[in-house]
């Protein structure tokens, strides 16, 4: 189980249009944003472990089971703003940035997760 200070976060995984052959594009680009890429959940916690999963959906039902099969209860918990992370307040510290605003807020912030993705 991860504990202490824990950051999650989602992703898509799959290649960038841009990248692709003329042909390649027309056969594996069928719509826009997250469609036809593989959705993926992280998490980390601060000076330690990663982990990550492959997810049907980013709905709340299957985010939170992960967070709660994965996270001691009890242990700081950090988000960016997606609904589906409504809720955890009563089994984690649980605190929320708003990347629209801005990416860090003191010690609230998802920037190892996001630094995870890049790599």
């Amino acid at each position: 189980m991860l504990s202490g200070e824990v950051e999650v976060d989602e992703t898509f995984i799959g290649g960038k249009a841009r990248n692709m052959h003329i042909a390649v594009k027309k056969r594996r680009i069928t719509g826009t944003g997250g469609k036809d890429k593989a959705k993926v959940m992280g998490m980390v916690e601060r000076g330690g472990k990663v982990r990550t999963m492959v997810i049907e959906t980013r709905k709340k039902h299957e985010l939170q089971a992960n967070v709660r099969e994965h996270v001691q209860a009890g242990s700081a918990l950090y988000s960016d703003e997606l609904r589906s992370y409504n809720g955890l307040e009563g089994d984690y510290a649980h605190q929320v940035i708003n990347h629209a605003v801005k990416y860090v807020d003191g010690n609230i912030h998802t920037n190892s997760m996001e630094n995870y993705w890049s790599l």
